[in-house]
């Protein structure tokens, strides 16, 4: 990593960075998990020690991630992965609609016919899907140059973060949250926003990163710093459940976990859910030598199959 990077992306920081308690259950009580980033950022991440939600603490301010969004965010990206590519933004709206075909398809039986807002929409790939359905279709997206790709491509999208989002607007049907649960600085406002904005009946769409999971793929603890918050299966499901929520469908493809759920007329995090026995379980879980050897054992399981097969 090079320090102009990390001095670039970190300017955007306002000047200083900001504790944050867990906005799941609202305690301040956390242990470190790592501090250093995939990107190789000195992030610190923590895990609650009540409910298990991991989270960046100390983290950008709102302002910082913001200015983060707006100027650097595919740059830096770009550069990390290589890709200079002029016609980015269309693959972004190609790949998109490909991996949104998995999740609309799978959601299929659960999907309502009207408005269908999408958070973190990005060039509108995945509500060009649902518009292809006969959906209305509406983005909010913090990114200004995906954002005025989406217009381009016929899907009505604000810029904005969700956190700051206050334009009143229809009740929809679904609401959906595809990749980008992560990148929210308060999910729980989020959730309250969703359960408020939607119709009676309405159905809550995610398609949301297993951290623990993909980091017992990968072999080591991969935070980064767009995730200001990371979520286990179980920490996913307890936040929707006390968001007035009642999941319907869920299945884990990949990396990600699929929910669908209904909208209860209850009070939004009334009544907080959670597992006692969650931050124990994913500490011991995301022991870096643990990772490490399941890593290297599903290595050689590879290599042997490989070896039987060429024999």
């Amino acid at each position: 990593m090079r320090q102009q990077d990390f001095d670039e992306i970190f300017s955007y920081s306002a000047e200083k960075l900001e504790q944050t308690a867990c906005n799941y259950c609202q305690q301040d009580d956390c242990a470190v998990l790592n501090r250093q980033d995939r990107y190789g950022f000195p992030i610190t991440s923590v895990i609650c020690k009540q409910c298990g939600l991991i989270y960046i603490n100390p983290r950008m301010s709102k302002e910082g991630y913001q200015r983060f969004y707006e100027n650097a965010y595919r740059r830096i990206l770009n550069r990390f992965h290589s890709s200079n590519d002029p016609h980015y933004l269309d693959n972004l709206f190609a790949v998109a609609k490909q991996r949104g075909a998995s999740l609309v398809n799978w959601a299929s039986p659960h999907l309502k016919t009207g408005l269908t807002i999408e958070v973190g929409s990005s060039c509108g790939g995945i509500l060009a899907l649902f518009k292809e359905l006969g959906n209305e279709v509406l983005g909010i997206e913090p990114a200004p140059e995906e954002a005025a790709y989406a217009e381009r491509h016929g899907i009505p999208t604000k810029i904005a973060l969700i956190e700051d989002f206050n334009e009143p607007l229809p009740l929809a049907q679904n609401v959906v949250i595809a990749r980008s649960l992560n990148h929210l600085l308060d999910p729980r406002k989020f959730f309250t926003w969703a359960h408020q904005q939607l119709l009676p009946g309405g159905h809550f769409i995610s398609m949301t990163y297993d951290f623990v999971y993909m980091c017992q793929v990968e072999g080591k603890i991969k935070t980064q710093i767009d995730h200001p918050f990371m979520f286990s299966d179980k920490t996913l499901v307890n936040f929707i459940k006390s968001a007035g929520f009642r999941p319907i469908a869920s299945q884990r493809r990949w990396l990600f976990e699929y929910v669908v759920a209904q909208k209860e007329e209850v009070e939004p995090f009334r009544k907080i859910f959670f597992d006692a026995g969650e931050y124990t379980r994913v500490k011991r879980t995301l022991n870096p030598a643990k990772l490490r050897l399941r890593y290297y054992l599903y290595q050689l399981k590879k290599i042997f199959r490989k070896h039987l097969t060429l024999s």
